[in-house]
């Protein structure tokens, strides 16, 4: 799926979410970046999550991703986003395990693998990241790294709408639609309630600035209807070449006698 392009983009937002075991200077240094970054002082606060992404703080790792994917406080470096949002993923940060899966499924800052993206968008789905669920149905639809499922794209796509995703809504829409004309059971609407969510992490985070700068994009709607090819007219064919009359030549005029020169008389 190289290439597959996720129309809700990277989570590009400023969240605090405390790592295992916060240490209270981590703390008080988180909540200083923060406040370099409401005084517009990038530089700073990158400076400070810097150095406690390299200490292990979580919070720390998936800000500095933030940071190095927007470029802000210094160069845009997607490789270093990678690198740091992988950290946080690992100590379980949701909005920084559906980043990587996104970066994964589109290869940016890392070469484009499906499994990979799939593994980190499933585990941020499980947490219950409404985006993630959402691309994880887009996942389970379009059989990009997994092979394609209908019904557990339905199931990823119910979950997310629940919370209100409108992307997860139009999709499962599509899913109904795509469903009839394929031949396939279509996702009749249910009357029960709709399975509830994954448990969430543990509520130990609060936001302390959240700034959503990529706006959404919605996917283009696939045509479900076959464009049928249109096959070129044949040109006629021109009238073939009559052969060219022979030139009849003019009859040449009758040549004229030459003239008789009378005989000089002769002298006597």
């Amino acid at each position: 799926m190289g290439g597959m392009l996720w129309p809700a983009g990277l989570l590009l937002a400023w969240l605090a979410l405390a790592g295992p075991g916060g240490a209270q200077a981590a703390e008080s240094g988180n909540g200083a970046a923060y406040a370099a970054i409401a005084k517009g002082d990038y530089a700073a606060a990158r400076s400070i999550w810097s150095t406690l992404a390299g200490q292990g703080d979580a919070e720390a790792q998936y800000n500095l991703g933030v940071m190095y994917s927007r470029g802000d406080g210094g160069g845009q470096d997607l490789a270093k986003a990678v690198k740091w949002f992988q950290a946080s993923a690992t100590a379980g940060n949701a909005k920084a395990q559906y980043n990587l899966g996104v970066m994964y499924a589109n290869g940016e800052g890392v070469a484009a693998n499906d499994g990979e993206a799939l593994k980190w968008l499933k585990l941020a789905a499980k947490q219950g990241l409404a985006k993630a669920q959402y691309s994880l149905g887009l996942m389970y639809a379009e059989g990009h790294g997994v092979a394609a499922n209908l019904s557990a794209a339905e199931k990823w796509y119910r979950l997310a709408a629940k919370q209100g995703d409108l992307e997860a809504k139009r999709a499962l829409e599509a899913l109904r639609v795509r469903g009839g004309e394929s031949g396939e059971p279509a996702a009749a609407p249910r009357s029960e309630a709709p399975p509830s969510a994954p448990p969430a992490a543990p509520p130990a985070h609060r936001d302390k600035l959240v700034t959503v700068v990529v706006p959404a994009k919605s996917p283009p709607a696939k045509k479900a209807a076959v464009v049928a090819k249109i096959k070129p007219t044949a040109l006629p064919k021109p009238p073939p070449k009559q052969a060219a009359k022979p030139k009849i030549p003019l009859p040449k005029p009758p040549a004229k006698p030459a003239p008789k020169i009378p005989p000089k008389a002769a002298k006597r």
